[in-house]
């Protein structure tokens, strides 16, 4: 969801009001998300939470460096939490094209042998994504932070 400040609202509406739609965005992908598709989830909801960090620095001249610290630091540990999630899906994706791309150069099975454990890094990266603390840890910050954005001081 790209920004869109609208000609009739101020500039302090438009950024929080963006500002809640990139972390809603985020908390529904890993809410409602994970259970489908938590690949797609997990990416959706870095993507947002990136967008959330951009329109902070869009901010940043108008906001206080204490209020600036404290909600990058939120955003960075939610997206910290959900880093594993991505580059274990990434690096089995990255195989499986190295597979194609090298095929005869290398044996198959060194492919296979590394694609599963892989596999087994992602499958457990998405065990702990559905039902843990690490994606609700991610949540309960993105929450948190959603809450704190109607009280921005912006100047």
């Amino acid at each position: 969801m790209a920004y869109r400040f609208e000609a009739d609202e101020g500039v302090r509406e438009a950024i929080v009001r963006c500002a809640r739609e990139q972390l809603d965005q985020a908390v529904s992908e890993l809410s409602e998300g994970t259970g489908k598709d938590p690949d797609a989830a997990v990416h959706q909801a870095r993507k947002a939470i990136k967008k959330e960090r951009s329109l902070l620095r869009l901010a940043h001249g108008a906001m206080s460096p204490k209020q600036r610290r404290r909600e990058h630091r939120a955003l960075r540990g939610a997206a910290r939490g959900l880093s594993d999630a991505r580059d274990a899906q990434v690096m089995t994706q990255t195989v499986l094209r190295l597979s194609d791309r090298l095929a005869g150069q290398l044996p198959e099975s060194t492919f296979q042998a590394i694609g599963e454990q892989l596999e087994l890094r992602r499958d457990g990266q998405r065990g702990q994504l559905r039902g843990s603390a690490l994606g609700a840890r991610a949540v309960q910050e993105l929450v948190s932070a959603r809450l704190r954005v109607d009280d921005w001081t912006l100047n």
